[in-house]
């Protein structure tokens, strides 16, 4: 991958709004180009799954693979097998919306952090018994589960629920290198 700079754009800070923003600037050396952008804001989350190697898995194993696959530049999950250590700890521990996903980001590996190269190092150097993971989704995601917890609680009606049937959907993400993770 190489970065080669054609153009500069100067965002003026009174632009953005604090719930979300879009449009197009023009590039300072290259006439008749804009750069078009969309900035959303995104809930942060963290979760750890310790992993219980003596956990038998759906085949009825124990100690079993971890069935993570994740991409090896960014570290983002690709692929959570459901018959793996990773799922069946995850299931025991975490309610469904805390439990990794595709789309998270492997950031520690028995409580250590580091590079991608670090981590898949500490991955495939012995014994996992901790992974954690980051996950950031627009804010506007949440609107279908608040107006569903609304409307079963009896709060407020759907209808008048903030951010009512607005989403917004990332570009698809494209990945060159990706990694099976398979350590028991």
């Amino acid at each position: 991958l190489q970065t080669r700079m054609v153009g500069v754009v100067s965002v003026p800070s009174d632009f953005f709004d604090a719930r979300a923003c879009e449009g197009a600037l023009p590039l300072e050396g290259l006439p008749e180009s804009l750069l078009y952008f969309r900035v959303v804001p995104v809930r942060v989350r963290e979760t750890t799954v310790a992993l219980d190697h003596k956990a038998a898995t759906p085949t009825g194993t124990e100690g079993g693979r971890l069935g993570l696959t994740v991409d090896t530049a960014t570290m983002a999950v690709t692929c959570i097998r459901d018959d793996g250590l990773l799922a069946v700890c995850g299931a025991e521990q975490l309610l469904e919306a805390k439990r990794p996903k595709c789309g998270d980001y492997l950031i520690q590996v028995n409580g250590i952090s580091g590079t991608a190269d670090e981590l898949l190092a500490a991955l495939r150097s012995g014994r996992v018994e901790a992974l954690s993971f980051r996950r950031a989704r627009p804010l506007e995601e949440d609107a279908p589960l608040r107006e569903a917890k609304e409307e079963q609680d009896g709060e407020e009606e759907a209808a008048q629920a903030p951010e009512a049937g607005r989403s917004f959907n990332p570009p698809p993400r494209t990945s060159a290198a990706s990694s099976a993770i398979d350590r028991s």
